[in-house]
């Protein structure tokens, strides 16, 4: 199974509606945009302030959410949607345009009939431009996620990428420390960032770095709202990124 996010999609700031999902250039009705892998969790660890992570969620049965890898979580709503939303093997989400999506774009998927209304504001054209990435969420052409030979999902670079290249701008959500859910056992522990006062969801491929605190090949860092993953030395070819630690 290839897990992948189209490289023709980059995120950017809406007028009304937070972050949203464009893209750069047309793409055609059928196309798969992204395949990423669910993280299933059970309602019941959703208490204190990680009741806000379930607006990012989507539903997977009766008992449990699940939480998108990759941009699945940060699509919009619309009741015209262009893209649809499918289960794929209980393992993992499957995104595809439903009709042919222009250039600039915003895709859009259905979050079903007892969501809010929908904005009367159409968004103004939100144009991709590669001088002002720092201003953009976004995941790099030059790196993919695959799998290992355990079958864990790995990044490795698509080509060299030299040193203090940025390979991903992740949207996170901070939560605070003192919160009593948050603690050893917590089912998402582990795929929290952390900081002095804060632990820090990301989305993204953010939690599909290794983690090598002695060959790390990447520094992350957060700020305001957003991660990022800039290379601290020159990478080559079919080289595991790997950073060195959550704790930043």
């Amino acid at each position: 199974m290839k897990i992948f996010v189209d490289n023709r999609l980059f995120l950017a700031k809406t007028k009304n509606k937070g972050f949203g999902i464009f893209t750069k250039e047309n793409i055609e009705k059928d196309t798969t945009v992204e395949l990423s892998p669910a993280l299933i969790v059970h309602n019941k660890h959703f208490k204190g302030s990680l009741k806000k992570i379930k607006i990012w969620a989507y539903n997977w049965g009766k008992k449990n959410i699940s939480l998108s890898s990759g941009f699945g979580a940060l699509y919009n709503h619309n009741y015209n949607p262009n893209i649809k939303m499918n289960y794929c093997f209980n393992k993992y989400f499957c995104f595809k345009a439903i009709r042919n999506i222009i250039k600039n774009e915003e895709l859009l998927i259905n979050y079903g009939g007892t969501w809010w209304e929908e904005s009367k504001t159409p968004e103004a054209n939100i144009i991709y431009n590669e001088n002002e990435i720092l201003q953009y969420l976004f995941i790099s052409d030059s790196i993919k996620l695959t799998k290992n030979r355990n079958g864990n999902h790995v990044l490795k670079a698509k080509e060299n990428i030299k040193n203090k290249s940025f390979i991903e701008i992740a949207r996170c959500l901070s939560f605070n420390k003192k919160d009593k859910h948050l603690n050893e056992k917590s089912i998402l522990n582990n795929r929290f960032y952390h900081n002095k006062n804060k632990l820090i969801f990301g989305f993204g491929y953010s939690n599909m770095y290794k983690i090598d605190k002695n060959n790390y090949n990447v520094d992350c860092y957060t700020k305001g709202k957003k991660l990022y993953f800039i290379t601290c030395k020159d990478i080559e070819k079919n080289e595991l990124i790997k950073i060195r630690s959550k704790y930043i």
